[in-house]
């Protein structure tokens, strides 16, 4: 829950391969169309600002995954 504005949810699937490991991840942001703040936005704002939000996200996200990993490999 961001600020009680959005909802963030981020699924993480680790698929183990014979050498590697494969990882899925489905990053999902939703906001309630209550919402006083983002309702002064036409849509097509709000999308914008959604998908940049998101973009964002996953990849703050994808650094911090990639740097836990090369982390434990290292030990």
């Amino acid at each position: 829950n961001i600020f009680k504005l959005l909802n963030l949810k981020i699924n993480l699937y680790i698929l183990p391969e014979k050498d590697f490991c494969k990882v899925k991840r489905f990053i999902s942001l939703r906001f309630q169309s209550k919402n006083r703040v983002l309702n002064k936005f036409s849509e097509k704002a709000v999308d914008k600002i959604l998908h940049n939000l998101i973009e964002k996200i996953s990849l703050r996200f994808d650094k911090k995954l990639i740097k836990k990993v090369l982390k434990k490999v290292a030990y």
